[in-house]
């Protein structure tokens, strides 16, 4: 009788394990791409400067990350790291942001600036 639970339960239990790991691996690929920065936005206001217009924030896979041309608030290269649930991506001397939407055309960051507003980040 126990053998009869047992069996099915881990079989559930490891699809539920693999099907985690791969939402996980989606979601970080999903991120790893060299992206245009089309805007910053402060609630429905764009603040994005001439400068950020013409960013790109290269996300590659071996965790690092550039954003090219500097400009004087998003600037440099570092590493980014992705939390388990896929719900944040830290980026070293720039925060951590949360990744409102991720897909294979569209990325879109959020992070809160003290004294300035939650600050949402649009990229192609």
């Amino acid at each position: 009788m126990i053998r009869k639970i047992a069996i099915p339960l881990i079989l559930l239990l490891s699809i539920v394990s693999i099907n985690s790991c791969k939402k996980e691996t989606n979601e970080t690929l999903m991120i790893v791409k060299n992206w245009k920065l089309v805007d910053v936005k402060v609630g429905k206001l764009s603040v994005a400067t001439p400068c950020q217009k013409t960013q790109r924030w290269d996300f590659k896979k071996d965790n690092t990350y550039e954003i090219k041309p500097d400009c004087p608030l998003t600037k440099g290269s570092g590493t980014w790291e992705m939390s388990e649930d896929g719900e944040f991506v830290t980026l070293n001397g720039l925060g951590t942001y949360n990744i409102v939407e991720s897909t294979p055309s569209t990325l879109i960051l959020s992070l809160q600036i003290a004294g300035k507003g939650l600050h949402t980040y649009v990229f192609e």
